[in-house]
Formats: structure tokens, sequence, C-alpha cells
């Protein structure tokens, strides 16, 4: 009976675990996105001024070439698409990390009971099983 009592204590603790761990290495992915898309900004800005001076340039030198232009041009829709994927990895991540806590929260919000013995979580990658396992398939950790 005491020893039903501690696994499903330290169940719960593995849970808790496994969910700090997963919401700290999402919380850094996306911070690196993040600063990622602050630079391309940024890029994007000292491009646009560099394009300004290009065209102010090409009207007072009364220069018909457009290429120095459409080169400054295409660097500028190459960073807005790469903020664009960017942003959908944030989107990715958390939607990932939706489907990792949204199940869990489901049952402990639907009133009923949780088994504890039911569902396992990685400690190490946070991988969840619904059967008994030994080893974690995707990181090879050992469970039980």
């Amino acid at each position: 009976m005491a020893n039903d009592a501690f696994e499903k204590i330290k169940s719960s603790f593995n849970r808790g675990i496994t969910s700090i761990s997963i919401k700290t290495s999402s919380s850094l992915e996306k911070g690196k996105i993040n600063t990622y898309i602050d630079s391309l900004e940024n890029e994007i800005k000292k491009i646009k001024y560099d394009l300004g001076e290009e065209v102010f340039r090409a009207y007072i030198e009364e220069d018909e070439d457009r290429d120095k232009i459409n080169a400054f041009c295409s660097k500028i829709k190459e960073s807005y698409d790469n903020i664009d994927e960017a942003k959908k990895e944030i989107e990715a991540i958390d939607e990932r990390d939706r489907k990792i806590f949204g199940e869990e929260e489901k049952l402990r919000n639907s009133g009923a009971p949780m088994e504890e013995d039911s569902v396992i979580f990685c400690d190490k990658c946070g991988a969840k099983y619904e059967e008994k396992v030994n080893f974690c398939r995707k990181c090879g950790n050992k469970l039980f």
C-alpha cells in the first residue's frame, strides 16, 4: 500500500520534471528563433536604408540601371520569407507543446481519474507512452 503511494508520488514528480524540462527547452528554442527574427528585421532596415540611398543616387545621376535596386529588393524579400519560416517554426513548437500538455490537461479536467501507471513520460526527452515500456524508443533512456 505504501509502495503504491510512493510510486504515484514518484510518477507525479517525474511528470512535473518532464513538464519543466519541455517548457524550458521550448522557451530556449523560441528565444533563439526570436533573436534570429530580430536580426533579420534589423538587416531589412539596413537594406531599406541602402535601397533609398541607391534610388536617390540613381535619380540624381539619371541612371536607368535597375540591377542594384532589384538586388536590394530581392534581399529584402528573402529576409521577409526567412522571417515567415521562423514564425512557422515557433507555431510548430507551440503546437507540439499543446499536444504534449493538452492531453494530460484534458484528462485532469474531465473529472475522470488519471491512472498513474497507464501514462509514462520519459524523464530525459519527454516522450509519452500509453503502455509500459522498459526503455524510451526516442532516446534509449531506461524507464523502469
